[in-house]
């Protein structure tokens, strides 16, 4: 008896890995696609002068907040698995600085760290996207 279901559950088993690792790729948009939503929401983060020159920065950092939130779900999945968490840490770096406005945490000192580490993250995604294009 239990010689016949072992085949059985063999089958079931292996196709339920092969549907799991199909489902994998199959949600990852175009670098195409995905590199302008990434643009549009990067290239919306303003200037870190722009903070600086104003007394109160709190109405830029809540329209910046309002914006990164709306579109927060629009960056992930990444076209590549390799930038999914830096992707992720780039979005968190952003609303945690324009929540705190300006930073004062010990992860986030300042707008400064805070810019500085989202540059960081921002050309790291741009490397990877760089070479899945060239492939």
């Amino acid at each position: 008896m239990i010689l016949r279901t072992v085949p059985h559950r063999l089958v079931l088993l292996m196709a339920l890995i092969v549907v799991a690792l199909s489902a994998c790729g199959a949600d990852r948009p175009a670098v195409d696609d995905w590199q302008a939503t990434w643009e549009r929401i990067s290239d919306a983060i303003p200037d870190e002068a722009d903070l600086s020159a104003t007394d109160s920065p709190q109405s830029i950092c809540g329209e910046t907040l309002v914006f990164l939130r709306a579109n927060r779900a629009d960056l992930l999945p990444t076209p590549d698995l390799a930038i999914d968490e830096v992707a992720t840490q780039w979005i968190e770096i952003a609303e945690a600085a324009f929540f705190e406005c300006p930073p004062r945490s010990e992860q986030i000192e300042d707008f400064a760290k805070a810019y500085a580490e989202m540059s960081r993250l921002q050309a790291e995604i741009e490397l990877v996207l760089d070479i899945d294009r060239s492939e």
